[in-house]
């Protein structure tokens, strides 16, 4: 008999094959045979017992033994180890699993099968537990995790005396499910096997293991065994409940649909931290295809940011072009049936083009579909983030347009940074050759990066400008900056005129909070004069802009409120400003919807014969990034300033624009300097 092999690696077998692992200090490996394993599970699947050894005999005391030394310390099989965990597991765990019986497709209850995916998860896991560090996951649907967790906790009752486990959730309704199967796997283990630890108790949202006995002396019931616990708690109604305990491992589950996720990992501090040392191990998971509303903006925080919050980070190499780090992240290729072979290998590229064909069918025959598959079966964690329930916006849409905006070099020669003077009467721009200045391009923005922003020009105006060339949208901030993450933001636009020069195209930005308003306002001065007095629209009910340009004796460069565009969105209003707009719900309803038709306003065709759309053409990242996560109530000062464009537009050219768009031969700079670029659609 030839020496049996267990795993390869992929360099060995496929040098040209995509290594999903390279974060990591593991090996990739092609798995070979992965039986062994699994071993004890498959002598119970057969003869519904795990060894024929009588009990109380030394055989029977040997099997037992060595199955706890596995299912503690791990099992290496022809130098190939999977982790304690993991053996238990793959013996001890069990699943619903669908199975095809050549008539019909039904649920049973078994074990879990090797999976390469599973393999690489335990390891991480134990270094994590090693190195003292949590760990953050986001995953593609139906990845197991339920599961593994939920066995997580009975592996620590079952083999680690005095743990113990805590299972977290924003709502009860998020832990009744994982907390059921975890109970469940124990009830296995204590009915068949010889690691029956007893309970002590046994309620919805705790179980100890133990048992009572009564002292001979004082008559006392003492409580003995192993006495590890798991308990389950919801946030949302008991955040304190765990209050005075520690805890070996803490599950926050379904942390993409948990409210205040970050204040709620930060109260949970004194259960896993004794000051900056890790004395338990936090897992933060979730699924996409959840998010509303921004509930999940803390769980994309810190997956982008681990080693900020003592989890395990890795380099970012799922998104595309990213830099910098990253959580565990599982896509919908790891596991895809029928897209698995024999040994648990996960076949990738075919799994990846299977789930492209089904994009682009769903994409063709229903929009809504498409974007919940997207979210929920991820190719990168950014898509995972993207929300279907609330999105205004064509969320993955826009997402494909930030990816290849981002994945070409040129993108990053769109704009010129740089500050505009006023020399000889004429507003000029100098460029920031030194790169001392730092525009805000990213959303969100954190409080501790450089908040004073610049302006950045994507696209220089003529030397003759045309009247009503240019328009101006404004979102300022209400006072100087005090604490708030809110930033002024300001979009030049070249309008709809049927120059030579293009239009529909934004051509100049500013984004930024100065340390005093009166700076920011005199660049916007500045930026209107440079674009041939740009007339400025602005949310008047807030900011110093109307009392800036008043007394600077510039009010004509203010636009006019918007008396058409407001009388048919809302009737009989009594508000006038003179200059500005302000704002209620129904007009945030109607910028909305002009933003939305913006989005979608036809422009052309590209090289390759794809539709181009207005979307295509937005050079600004924040802007696009904006628009992707937005949803009422949110601070989003760059859409904001944009729908303030869109009343400018809307009021100004009601009666003007064509039914059919007008397709300027040169379309823009924009599709000069990116053509090929744009997302078949």
């Amino acid at each position: 008999m030839g020496k049996l092999i267990t795993a390869l690696p992929w360099t060995e077998v496929d040098s040209e094959k995509e290594n999903p692992v390279r974060h990591t200090g593991q090996e990739y490996l092609k798995f070979v045979t992965t039986e062994q394993f699994s071993e004890a599970s498959r002598h119970f699947l057969k003869h519904k017992c795990y060894t024929f050894a009588p009990e109380g005999t030394s055989e029977y005391i040997e099997f037992w033994d060595e199955e706890e030394r596995r299912c503690k310390e791990g099992y290496s099989v022809s130098g190939v180890r999977v982790t304690g965990e993991h053996y238990a597991y793959l013996n001890y765990g069990r699943i619903l699993a669908t199975v095809d019986d050549g008539k019909r497709q039904r649920k049973i209850d078994t074990f879990p099968k090797f999976l390469d995916m599973d393999y690489y998860w335990y390891h991480e896991l134990e270094e994590a537990e090693k190195n003292g560090q949590g760990m953050i996951v986001v995953k593609a649907r139906r990845k197991g995790f339920s599961y593994k967790n939920a066995f997580g906790m009975a592996w620590k009752y079952n083999w680690f005396p005095f743990s113990i486990s805590i299972l977290a959730a924003y709502e009860k309704t998020f832990w009744a499910n994982t907390m059921e199967m975890a109970k469940n796997m124990i009830n296995f283990i204590n009915e068949n096997t010889d690691f029956s630890k007893g309970f002590l108790h046994d309620r919805q949202d705790a179980i100890k293991s133990g048992y009572v006995e009564k002292d001979p002396i004082t008559g006392i019931n003492i409580q003995k065994g192993y006495r590890s616990e798991i308990l389950a708690l919801s946030f949302k109604d008991s955040p304190q409940k765990s209050v005075g305990r520690t805890a070996e491992r803490m599950l926050f589950e379904e942390a993409g649909d948990w409210p205040g996720l970050m204040q709620a990992y930060q109260r949970s501090y004194p259960l896993f931290k004794d000051g900056n040392i890790m004395i338990g191990i936090p897992i933060l998971y979730g699924t996409g295809g959840n998010s509303k509303n921004g509930t999940n903006a803390d769980f994309e925080a810190m997956f982008y940011n681990p080693s900020s919050y003592g989890l395990r980070s890795y380099e970012n190499i799922y998104d595309e072009n990213a830099i910098g780090e990253a959580g565990w992240f599982v896509d919908d290729a790891w596991y895809r049936e029928p897209f698995i072979d024999k040994a648990g290998n996960a076949l990738r590229e075919e799994a990846i083009n299977d789930i492209d064909l089904e994009r682009e069918q769903k994409q063709k025959a229903d929009p809504k579909a498409y974007n919940m598959m997207v979210t929920q079966h991820p190719h990168t964690p950014k898509e995972a983030f993207l929300r279907n329930e609330g999105s205004v916006f064509p969320a993955i849409e826009l997402y494909n347009v930030l990816a290849k905006l981002k994945s070409d070099d040129r993108y990053k020669k769109l704009g010129n940074n740089g500050e505009l003077y006023e020399e000889e009467g004429e507003v000029r721009f100098r460029p920031d050759l030194n790169m001392k200045l730092f525009p805000i391009n990213s959303y969100p923005h954190k409080s501790t990066d450089p908040q004073e922003g610049c302006v950045v020009v994507y696209q220089h105006p003529p030397e003759k400008i045309p009247y009503g060339l240019y328009k101006i949208g404004l979102d300022p901030v209400a006072f100087d900056k005090s604490g708030s993450k809110s930033l002024n933001s300001a979009y030049v636009y070249k309008s709809l005129q049927k120059f030579e020069y293009g239009y529909d195209e934004i051509v100049a930005e500013y984004v930024g909070r100065p340390d005093n308003i009166e700076i920011y306002n005199r660049n916007l001065e500045l930026l209107s004069e440079y674009f041939g007095g740009a007339e400025i629209m602005f949310e008047n009910d807030r900011g110093e802009v109307l009392s800036y340009f008043k007394r600077r004796g510039k009010m004509h460069l203010l636009a006019n409120q918007p008396d058409n565009v407001i009388s048919k969105v809302i009737q009989n209003s009594s508000v006038a400003r003179i200059k500005g707009c302000h704002m209620n719900e129904r007009m945030k309803d109607a910028g909305e919807k002009f933003i939305l038709r913006w989005l979608w306003t036809e422009r052309g065709t590209g090289e390759d014969g794809n539709k181009i759309y207005n979307m295509d053409l937005i050079p600004s990242p924040g802007l696009i990034e904006e628009l992707i996560l937005y949803y009422r109530g949110g601070n989003f000062d760059r859409v904001m300033s944009f729908m303030q464009l869109m009343f400018s537009i809307e009021e100004t050219y009601e009666e003007e624009v064509d039914k059919e768009p007008y397709i300027n031969p040169n379309i823009s700079y924009l599709i000069d300097n990116m053509s090929g670029m744009f997302k078949k659609r």
